[in-house]
């Protein structure tokens, strides 16, 4: 499948333009019909309408600009290329020097990704990506900047600090028109166009969803969400672009989430083709990278000493123990028990680690 090119005419019906010399267009249009009264009767409004997206130099709907085209046999080439802005009804915010056409790109089904992995849309129909990653925040961002210049609104929640980015809700109507979505987390699903657009699109969803969702522990990628469809899609584009071994089965936890793993041996294959953002998953990546090129095999008291020695000078997660010294948390917490009933470490409280009992001075 070849990617598409999007004009404003795909827009929904609800989009607003605002045209460069709008006035002096619309008057030259008024002429051939008489008068701006006129013009508005023809293409069906009221008979100030018109008149009034003059006086109050107001954006055209999208409806009403087809009407005007189809009337008077306009180039709709040349409309679109005379508009210097568009919006979503009522009061969205508006995209102006806009990227007309847009071409389906990667772009598009990484916000896709991203809108249903860590963002939503509300109720009222605003987008909202949410993440207290400042590197992916700024990414979303680059994104959006496919359909244009794009107002985007940023702020920290107070309850726990994670910062939301908002912009025009034209972006929802727009994909949810072109690919037949909803965003509602539990119904959402990936448009199935994903599975027939070149690999570079895959990847972009790939890289979008483990940069959101995804936890690297002891060599494996684990992707889970609440919604069995999506993870079930993942996991199809996974072995799509990755093979048909190189994922394990779905399971599911008490909590109500699905998952799945990517394989251990598929971690080269898989970090030299999807690029993560996320600084912390990179660096994961890398240690897990280093854990499976190391050959160094040393025996349990050995490993125990290291151990001690490292929470002599700070506490540590059992999670970072692994990454330095290159072991898997499996054995990690192993050795972190002994020591513990030797009475040499004590486990904080959960999610401070554990140090020894005998600090450095």
């Amino acid at each position: 499948m070849k990617p598409r090119i999007f004009h404003i005419w795909d827009f929904p019906d609800t989009t607003r333009v605002k045209l460069k010399d709008q006035e002096i267009f619309l008057r030259k249009l008024a002429l051939k019909e008489g008068s701006l009264v006129s013009l508005s009767q023809k293409i069906g409004l009221p008979k100030h309408a018109v008149t009034s997206w003059i006086r109050y130099d107001l954006f055209i709907p999208l409806i009403e600009l087809k009407k005007l085209v189809h009337h008077f046999n306009l180039d709709k080439e040349e409309i679109e290329m005379r508009i210097l802005a568009y919006k979503g009804a009522n009061t969205s915010n508006s995209i102006i020097n806009p990227q007309l056409p847009i071409k389906e790109s990667p772009e598009i089904f990484e916000i896709i990704t991203h809108l249903i992995g860590d963002g939503c849309v509300n109720k009222n129909g605003i987008p909202m990506y949410v993440n207290s990653n400042m590197a992916l925040r700024k990414n979303f961002t680059q994104l959006l900047q496919i359909f244009g210049e794009i107002p985007i609104n940023e702020y920290q929640m107070k309850h726990n600090g994670c910062y939301t980015i908002t912009c025009s809700k034209i972006i929802p109507d727009f994909l949810r028109k072109i690919y037949n979505l909803n965003f509602y987390s539990c119904s959402a699903s990936l448009p199935e166009e994903i599975f027939y657009l070149p690999k570079e699109f895959q990847i972009g969803v790939l890289r979008a969803i483990i940069d959101d969702e995804g936890t690297i522990k002891d060599s494996r990628i684990t992707i889970s969400m609440k919604n069995m469809k999506i993870i079930s899609q993942l996991r199809d584009l996974v072995q799509k672009v990755f093979g048909e071994n190189s994922v394990g089965k779905i399971s599911s936890t008490k909590d109500g989430c699905y998952l799945f793993g990517i394989n251990a041996r598929e971690l080269k294959n898989v970090s030299s083709n999807i690029l993560l953002i996320h600084p912390k998953k990179k660096e994961q990546i890398l240690c897990c990278l280093e854990r499976q090129k190391s050959k160094l095999r040393l025996n349990k008291t050995i490993r125990k000493r290291e151990i001690l020695e490292l929470l002599k000078t700070k506490s540590y997660l059992s999670y970072d123990l692994s990454n330095v010294l290159l072991i898997n948390t499996s054995n990690v917490n192993i050795y972190l028990k002994e020591l513990q009933n030797e009475s040499l470490i004590t486990n904080l409280k959960e999610g401070y680690g554990f140090r020894s009992c005998r600090r450095q001075s």
